[in-house]
């Protein structure tokens, strides 16, 4: 899920994609995304999944056991 604001995106990914868990990501390289909400099902995140991307924000990300909260 994502929403535009002023050509930027702001990119909610779910915890489950037709009730399949969502627990790695990938592919969001070069989309204009300013922010991610990244679920605790996620275990793995590919090393280019944000390339060229703006981030500034990334929100209550728990990655392998740990809780980060990771602003850019």
């Amino acid at each position: 899920e994502a929403t535009d604001s002023n050509n930027s995106i702001n990119l909610i990914i779910p915890e489950t994609v037709n009730g399949i868990t969502v627990t790695s990501i990938g592919g969001f390289s070069e989309a204009n995304i300013t922010s991610v909400v990244i679920p605790d099902s996620v275990t793995g995140i590919r090393e280019t999944s944000f390339y060229t991307n703006n981030l500034s924000k990334i929100d209550s990300c728990v990655f392998l056991g740990l809780i980060f909260n990771i602003l850019l």
